[in-house]
């Protein structure tokens, strides 16, 4: 459960000998504070009222303002507390200052564009699109954090299976996709290690049988005739080449460069 009272900020006093008045959150024994515009002197703080001192020309006015403030702060408190139990002290503390916490897909997006900026186009298309998946699908809408249960990743697997056609190894990557966010998530602070739904789901994979081309079928592919300076032929070259250097694949292919050889 989460706290809320209203502090003199002494640990903030200026050259001029004025501090702020906060809001102080105290979640799992952490402190995090919501600002107000009030500053003061410390004369003209009550600190066993917690409240301002006659002395200060509007004190009525200050006085009112915060204890209505800090009302209201402890009701988004109980209410946030009751419906997001998940929340972290800084999200709780952003959630009673006004902010909305972040949504999976907000911060799921910031995770792709990570992998943009990093000039892996192949990895950025392959999870926007399963971002994509998971938006559309019916029982998403705008999801947070917390509302990813194992529970909705069984019903989501078997939803992806149906309506996707995808293999038990295709949910798979997307899933790892997605734990990933969670993982970046909780070390940014953004949620608690709990919340993540991968702590008791075991993601399933099924055996394959991975067939190799032999060195003669290979060649066969290799002597296929095409016309000099088509696009066959390019294509052509470029699957001998893959197949001759154990498999590459394609999004390094099409990234070769000479000064690589």
């Amino acid at each position: 459960m989460a706290t809320v009272s209203t502090v003199f900020r002494k640990d903030k006093l200026n050259k001029k000998g004025i501090a702020p008045v906060n809001f102080r959150v105290i979640k799992d024994r952490k402190i995090y504070y919501v600002t107000t515009d009030l500053k003061l002197t410390a004369d003209e703080w009550d600190e066993k009222n917690t409240k301002v001192k006659p002395k200060h020309k509007n004190s009525v006015y200050w006085n009112n303002w915060l204890a209505a403030k800090n009302a209201e702060l402890q009701n988004d408190m109980i209410e946030m507390n009751t419906n997001e139990k998940s929340l972290t002290g800084r999200q709780l503390r952003d959630g009673i200052a006004g902010k909305k916490p972040t949504d999976f897909f907000v911060f799921a997006n910031e995770v792709c564009e990570e992998y943009k900026l990093a000039g892996q186009i192949g990895t950025y298309d392959k999870n926007k699109s399963i971002l994509a998946k998971l938006k559309a699908y019916p029982k998403s809408g705008q999801l947070c954090f917390q509302d990813i249960t194992p529970e909705f990743l069984e019903v989501y697997s078997q939803y992806l299976k149906t309506e996707h056609k995808n293999k038990t190894n295709t949910v798979n990557k997307d899933f790892k996709f997605i734990r990933k966010v969670f993982n970046d998530a909780y070390r940014k602070g953004i949620i608690e290690h709990k919340v993540n739904p991968f702590n008791n789901y075991k993601m399933k994979t099924d055996k394959t049988n991975i067939c190799f081309l032999l060195e003669d079928e290979l060649s066969l592919f290799e002597n296929v005739a095409t016309t000099p300076g088509t696009r066959l032929e390019l294509h052509r070259d470029m699957f001998v080449f893959a197949g001759w250097t154990a498999g590459i694949r394609i999004s390094d292919l099409l990234q070769l460069q000479w000064k690589n050889i």
